[in-house]
């Protein structure tokens, strides 16, 4: 839920607002066989997607699937740490814009 709360705010992604973009990939890819793959997978897989670029953005590089499905105490701090310090310099680099 907190990597949702992250990528809403900051990306606005969810997985609701990768769903139509995920359905005609799979009508796409699968055509009439396309509920083979449940859609609630299909969303938690765009939305791993649009995550995954927030935190290589982050400076994050070997962000996983796993991260966002099980994560370790370790990794959660990790992200968290990078993703906190990603924003702290946007908004920095805003308000010397406001400045300026």
């Amino acid at each position: 839920m907190i990597f949702e709360w992250f990528a809403e705010l900051l990306m606005s992604a969810t997985r609701e607002t990768v769903d139509p973009a995920m359905r005609a990939a799979a009508e796409d890819v699968c055509g009439e066989y396309m509920d083979i793959i449940p859609s609630e997978t299909r969303n938690l897989m765009g939305f791993y997607i649009s995550l995954r670029k927030l935190v290589i953005e982050c400076g994050i590089t070997d962000f996983s699937f796993q991260d966002l499905y099980k994560p370790t105490h370790d990794r959660l701090v990790k992200i968290f740490s990078y993703i906190i310090n990603f924003v702290r310099f946007q908004i920095g680099r805003a308000s010397c814009r406001e400045r300026v």
